[in-house]
């Protein structure tokens, strides 16, 4: 578990840092490197942990953290780690765990040996760089081309002297953008090699195209592993899933924690303590699915056990325990969305329009279904819009909303806002309906040019005149600063509710004004 870890690496977020360290061969200091790459751009804490079971001298004394005189006290250290610049690359090697008198192959599934990864833009053709390493821990032999690379393409070493190679690559084409491997070192590991000894693979001095490509240097480091170890837990991403979701529905991603770096493994629900459910779900690979649906009501969790087995046949197993999310199974209010002229108010299922005011929201035809006021400016007189589904609805004000803020209260009845199943509005979503719901927005800013239509109601066959004793249509208004010299408006309506026969300019545009339509 990470608060027994003797020394720790944690982002900003608190989550630890996948990384080990090398002891020097005085063991006054240790190297840390990070497992499989870079640490990202931000900063990060490094914790020494001081105790019995944690960091003392060899004489037994404890760490003095703070060098206060007073032992027993972590270190503890920030740094930050700032961006690459524009265009750097980075070429480096894995760390891994690999036993004595075996051949190292990362990950255990390839066709053996020590990646050198190159993340780069593109246009890489050649690759020049140095490796360190402890001889007495890894003996490198050789080295073999990556698959994929160019037809024409080489790679070379020349082992200096034991614990120095130096290491070649060229291709005959520019490599394409991405990260990708060009060699594998071929390794193995002494059999005299002590357990649990660890050492740096440092790389030094890459050079990409004889230097023209920037390079960051990223090490590895190597732990001699005491053969194959079994996995120590099991992780998932999500031990959540919503009430009603369906069949088929992922629940998270399982991971297993294990002390062997590249292992490969598999998961499968398994009998024993904390079952209880297993029958609700399948493994897929590392995915945990329902296979059913789930009553919230009926129990908020679910139990299964999972076990993981690793490539040697190694294995643990874990009970966990799935949540049920509630689902609000009433009808209530999603969202509210404010706008200049009103607001759009969203429902969670289809409401009943036949009982609903659609025209006046403010008591022409009875109690308001809807009400809108503002703090300042008092009640709002408009019109409701509702969607052709059922599930939402626009309310239209009869002109710009002054700034203010502004509540909105849509009212629960059985003459009012229910369902087609005559349920009734749940207003604040506790599953308890007949509430009204009531929900605020505020307007801080006005445009200085508007363009709008004004609200109207006529029956079936009527012209539509506004004002109604003129014959001037349906206007197109334009409220201005001064600043407009072109407009561009697209005007959508309900063709089953609005027969639009043309559309002409006003009689007082200035003459120098052009007008067309589309």
């Amino acid at each position: 578990a990470p608060e027994y870890l003797d020394v720790t690496l944690r982002d900003t977020a608190g989550d630890l840092i996948d990384s080990a360290i090398a002891i020097n061969d005085d063991q006054d200091g240790f190297r840390l490197v990070v497992n499989n790459g870079v640490l990202d751009t931000g900063d990060y804490t490094l914790t020494v942990r001081s105790g019995e079971n944690g960091v003392v001298a060899v004489d037994g004394r404890l760490l003095d953290g703070n060098s206060d005189g007073v032992v027993g006290d972590n270190y503890v250290s920030t740094f930050t780690i700032e961006p690459l610049s524009v265009g750097t690359a980075i070429v480096g090697v894995p760390g891994f765990f690999e036993t004595a008198g075996q051949e190292v192959s990362v990950p255990v599934s390839s066709a053996g040996g020590i990646p050198i990864v190159v993340t780069a833009l593109e246009g890489v053709m050649s690759l020049d760089m140095e490796l360190f390493y402890n001889p007495e821990l890894l003996n490198i032999s050789g080295v073999e081309l990556a698959d994929g690379m160019p037809s024409g393409a080489l790679s070379l070493i020349n082992v200096l002297e034991p614990g120095h190679a130096v290491v070649g690559f060229f291709s005959p084409q520019p490599l394409a953008a991405g990260s990708y491997e060009v060699a594998r070192l071929l390794a193995t590991v002494p059999t005299n090699a002590e357990k649990d000894q660890t050492h740096v693979l440092d790389v030094r001095g890459a050079s990409l195209n004889e230097g023209m490509i920037p390079v960051f240097d990223d090490d590895g480091i190597h732990v001699v592993a005491v053969g194959n170890r079994a996995p120590t837990g099991i992780s998932l991403s999500s031990s959540t899933i919503v009430e009603n979701s369906l069949a088929g529905t992922v629940v998270g991603m399982l991971e297993a924690i294990d002390p062997d770096y590249g292992d490969l493994f598999t998961f499968e629900l398994v009998a024993g303590e904390g079952d209880s459910d297993n029958a609700s779900f399948l493994v897929d690979g590392g995915q945990l699915i329902a296979t059913t649906g789930f009553d919230f009501e009926a129990d908020p969790t679910r139990g299964i056990r999972i076990r993981v087995t690793d490539s040697g046949g190694e294995s643990f197993e874990k009970a966990i325990t799935i949540h049920i999310e509630n689902q609000v199974e009433t009808l209530y209010v999603t969202e509210l969305a404010s706008a200049t002229d009103g607001f759009r108010i969203s429902f969670s299922r289809p409401v009943d329009v036949g009982v609903v005011n659609i025209y006046d929201a403010m008591d022409v035809y009875g109690d308001s279904d809807v009400t809108l006021r503002g703090a300042t400016t008092g009640d709002v007189n408009g019109s409701l819009v509702i969607a052709a589904d059922g599930r939402s609805l626009q309310f239209v004000a009869d002109g710009p909303l002054a700034l203010d803020t502004y509540s909105v209260v849509v009212r629960s009845g059985s003459d009012a806002f229910q369902t087609v199943n005559g349920e009734l509005l749940d207003g604040n979503a506790d599953e308890e309906a007949g509430d009204s719901y009531s929900g605020s927005f505020t307007i801080s800013e006005m445009s200085s040019v508007r363009l709008g239509i004004p609200s109207f109601a006529r029956g079936d066959g009527q012209d539509v005149h506004v004002p109604v004793a003129s014959e001037a249509g349906l206007p197109l208004v334009l409220e201005s600063d001064g600043s407009v010299r072109s407009l561009d408006a697209i005007f959508r309506f309900d063709p089953e509710l609005l027969n639009v026969s043309a559309i002409e300019s006003a009689a007082d545009l200035p003459e120098f004004v052009s007008f067309s339509t589309e």
